[in-house]
C-alpha cells in the first residue's frame, strides 16, 4: 500500500524518530491524512464515518465478512428499498 514494507515502517517507529520526507508522504496517503496530521503538527480530521446510523454500520461489517451468496442477497434488498424509495420520490411527467 505504501511500497513500505511493514519491516521498515516497525523501525521506524521503534527506532528511527525522523524518517524521510518521502515515506513521511507515502504512510500519510496510505493513512488518508495529511503528513502534518501524522506528524502531530496539525489536529486529526475528524472523518464522517460512511453511515451515520452506527446499528447499520455495525451490520454492514458483518455482512462484509459472510459468505459471498449472502452478501448478494443483502445487495439485491438493498437495490429493492432503493429503487422503491426512488420512485417514490420521482416527480410525474411534466411537473417542474
Amino acid at each position: 500500500m505504501t511500497g513500505v514494507s511493514y519491516r521498515v515502517i516497525a523501525h521506524y517507529e521503534t527506532v528511527v524518530k525522523n524518517p524521510s520526507p518521502d515515506v513521511v508522504v507515502k504512510i500519510a496517503k496510505a493513512l488518508k491524512v495529511s503528513a502534518d496530521e501524522l506528524m502531530g503538527l496539525k489536529p486529526l480530521t475528524q472523518k464522517e464515518p460512511p453511515v451515520k446510523n452506527r446499528r447499520l454500520l455495525k451490520k454492514m461489517k458483518t455482512i462484509d465478512d459472510s459468505p459471498r451468496s449472502d452478501q448478494q442477497d443483502v445487495m439485491k434488498y438493498i437495490d429493492m428499498v432503493v429503487d422503491r424509495r426512488r420512485k417514490r420520490n420521482a416527480k410525474p411527467n411534466g411537473v417542474k
